[in-house]
């Protein structure tokens, strides 16, 4: 993904708070399409004859849309955030900690895509990994993507006006 502000001269700037924001959020966005059209065969399997196959090659496409767009937003926030304000650094270790869990529901949704017999079990084990890791994703898009947080204002201690 392009991010704003990159280029692979060494004196290009950073992007700004907001382009950094939409970049961010443009990563969520992808991966919250690829966990609905995982939910979608999910559903279909579970409602009727899908071939296994279909199912794991989603769950596979899924995982690997859910990794890049977790690496993307690490990419594009590790330049901003810890400089966004004085909570920045901690802002950002606290959305490698959340990205850590989101990945290792990711290695769950993989482990079951390539499980080779296909159950109504596994089929609901998938099901609860992809809403827990929406969830997960939802509730910590305020912290870290919020028009709050990432906003191109500065911010100035002491200041009284304008």
């Amino acid at each position: 993904m392009d991010t704003p502000g990159t280029t692979t001269s060494s004196n290009v700037s950073p992007p700004s708070a907001s382009d950094a924001r939409r970049a961010a959020v443009a990563a969520r966005e992808a991966v919250f399409g690829a966990v609905s059209e995982a939910q979608q065969i999910l559903r279909a399997a579970t409602e009727g004859p899908v071939p296994t196959r279909k199912v794991r090659a989603k769950l596979e496409q899924v995982v690997d849309a859910i990794e890049r767009g977790l690496d993307d937003e690490e990419t594009v926030l590790s330049v901003v955030l810890p400089q966004v304000d004085a909570w920045g650094p901690v802002r950002m270790e606290r959305m490698l900690a959340a990205h850590a869990e989101a990945r290792s529901v990711v290695k769950r949704l993989r482990e079951l895509a390539r499980m080779q017999r296909r159950t109504e079990a596994r089929l609901a084990q998938a099901e609860r990994a992809l809403s827990e890791l929406v969830r997960a994703l939802q509730d910590d898009a305020r912290v870290y993507v919020g028009g709050d947080v990432l906003k191109d204002d500065p911010v100035v201690a002491g200041q009284s006006d304008g």
